[in-house]
């Protein structure tokens, strides 16, 4: 009897064990799945962020595209209206002086007058300064002009679809963008191998340019340096983004990739996390390697498939 009651209870505690075994894998697959999910929640809510800025930066571009055509034109009009008249100011200088050679009093008094006016006026500084003063205006508006076009490039909402694209167009806008975080502070170094274009979603490659470029000039405490160096390897492409900032340290490397994980501080961030980042990455068959020692910085590695993969 008591033998029979033994048996049944080792059953029973190993049916037990069996069904906590098996509310334990359960329990894990719905962590992992929760996880995902809030990974996917996640890049869902950047990625309609991205779209909303998109939209809206587009917009901004096209209005003050229209405006700044106008001014551009008009600039350059005036360069030429000021040589021409710089031209006319020098052929009646040249008139009247040789009507004084030729002792004509009244060009005399008329010169005596025009040249005290010049001196008064400095009238020789301004019609050496006007034509660079507006030759710079002409930089200057050029300048924004490039800006609003990697602007919209940047900011607009591509199709889920790849093309072959130039790698190197893409982070060249993208370093025109953080011009202003650049200066002054990063030294930008490109070492371009002959790379082919590649197929790909360029939009979504310049939104992860964008973040480990950001991240190079946030590691970087004073003055640094960020190098993009790109070579072409049988059927694939790969960008290295290195910097000779704090460096990662190798307790925190293997997190950096994971959701929601960030050293930076409040307020540091821009554009996408690096989760998001490698996730793009994969969606073109790539992958992202790093390798980081503190105090002397850290090497970023995009290896990608020259044919990219079926449209995302």
């Amino acid at each position: 009897m008591i033998q029979d009651t033994l048996i049944q209870l080792e059953k029973t505690i190993s049916l037990i064990e069996k069904k906590n075994r098996q509310l334990e894998e359960k329990n894990e697959e719905l962590i992992k799945s929760n996880t995902k999910l809030k990974e996917t929640v996640k890049e869902k809510i950047q990625s309609e962020k991205m779209a909303s800025i998109g939209h809206l930066a587009t917009g901004v571009a096209h209005e003050m595209n229209n405006p700044l055509g106008f001014v551009m034109s008009n600039i350059g009009r005036a360069q030429e209206y000021a040589l021409k008249l710089k031209e006319m100011i020098f052929s009646y200088e040249k008139g009247f002086q040789s009507l004084v050679e030729q002792g004509h009093t009244p060009a005399l008094t008329a010169h005596d007058a025009v040249q005290k006016f010049f001196k008064e006026k400095e009238m020789d500084y301004v019609l050496e300064d006007f034509p660079k003063l507006l030759e710079e205006s002409q930089e200057g508006l050029n300048r924004v002009h490039q800006t609003l076009k990697d602007l919209h490039n940047f900011a607009r909402v591509a199709p889920e679809q790849m093309e072959l694209s130039n790698l190197h167009e893409g982070i060249d806008s993208t370093l025109r963008l953080l011009r202003h975080e650049l200066k002054n502070k990063v030294t930008v170094t490109k070492e371009y191998g002959q790379i082919p274009k590649i197929r790909c979603n360029l939009s979504k490659l310049n939104q992860v340019f964008l973040n480990l470029f950001m991240n190079a000039v946030q590691a970087i405490q004073d003055q640094g340096e960020l190098k993009i160096r790109t070579e072409h390897e049988k059927n694939f492409v790969r960008v290295y983004i290195s910097d000779t900032g704090c460096g990662i340290d190798p307790k925190q490397q293997y997190k950096i990739f994971e959701p929601f994980y960030s050293t930076k501080t409040q307020g540091q961030n821009m554009g996408l996390g690096l989760s998001t980042a490698v996730s793009i990455v994969k969606q073109h068959g790539g992958n992202i390697q790093v390798e980081s020692q503190p105090g002397l910085g850290t090497c970023f590695t995009l290896t990608l498939p020259m044919a990219g993969i079926p449209d995302l």
